[in-house]
């Protein structure tokens, strides 16, 4: 974290670095419940670049569209591979037992199960 720190000398930030930090940002904003607008307020980017001068905060709109979609889709692919591991945990426990002992199986309302 502290490498985002820059000196106001520091040219700028990598590729990788603005993903970090953008990541870090729409966390914080979802997790916290802050509202997208926020990060068009000028005394939050004067906040953010105190922060790191060299970082350009992105536009509501890329907030709320872009960066958001992006980290619904990684949830998503996360909860598709716990749904894996279910299905993988369910089959081996039915096989070991026997699927003639079972008449039902019951689980909550949860995504990995429905995915499952």
């Amino acid at each position: 974290m502290s490498s985002f720190f820059l000196q106001k000398e520091d040219s700028g930030l990598s590729d990788r670095q603005i993903n970090l930090i953008n990541n870090a940002l729409i966390k914080a904003f979802v997790v916290c419940g802050i509202p997208f607008s926020v990060i068009e307020n000028p005394f939050f980017i004067d906040f953010l670049q105190s922060l790191c001068p060299s970082y350009q905060p992105p536009s509501r709109k890329v907030l709320a569209n872009k960066l958001l979609n992006q980290e619904h889709s990684k949830i998503i692919i996360k909860c598709s591979h716990t749904s894996d591991f279910l299905v993988d945990k369910i089959e081996y426990v039915i096989n070991e037992i026997g699927n003639d002992k079972f008449a039902a199986i019951v689980f909550d309302n949860a995504s990995n199960i429905k995915l499952a």
